[in-house]
């Protein structure tokens, strides 16, 4: 089964210490929700939702006070609205995207992850990456750049970046 985005929010350019996103429709159970955070300097010391779903961290890269980390939650509580709260370890400007996929394993969902920083060019790099071992993979990306470059044919393009 092939994955399918759902639905996507996003909640930008804020200055605080926990920042919310809510869902414009309802989640529903044993799909999987990905949360891309851009901040400043600051540690995300938790990502939390009214459904009480389990967040893992997937990827955190820091490059020149600019901090971009995955987040997920697999095999999902449904519910209506809910809303997904990160938190941080100061008062940090920050920009949230929330995506909720389908048609995901909901068994052991995470397979591989790579980061890597860099400035200026056109072209994003998540450096190294390992050989998924899965069919039909989702592969999440992120940014934080005032303008990222193109994606391949086949992909889904989500900006998330700190302006």
């Amino acid at each position: 089964m092939a994955a399918i985005r759902v639905q996507d929010a996003q909640n930008g350019s804020n200055t605080s210490t926990s920042t919310g996103v809510t869902w414009g429709l309802n989640t529903t159970s044993g799909n999987l929700i990905v949360i891309v955070v851009v901040c400043g300097a600051a540690t995300i010391s938790s990502i939390t939702d009214s459904q009480s779903n389990t967040y893992s961290s997937a990827v955190v890269t820091n490059a020149n006070s600019i901090r971009m980390e995955i987040w997920y939650a697999q095999n999902i509580t449904g519910g209506t609205t809910p809303t997904v709260t990160a938190s941080f370890s100061s008062s940090v400007q920050n920009n949230i995207i929330i995506q909720e996929y389908s048609g995901i394993i909901t068994s052991s969902s995470l397979d591989k992850t790579a980061g890597a920083t860099g400035t200026g060019g056109g072209t994003a790099n998540s450096g190294n990456t390992a050989t998924t071992t899965q069919n039909n993979e989702l592969i999440i990306g992120g940014g934080a750049s005032g303008t990222f470059p193109s994606i391949g044919t086949g992909y889904i393009n989500s900006i998330v970046q700190l302006a």
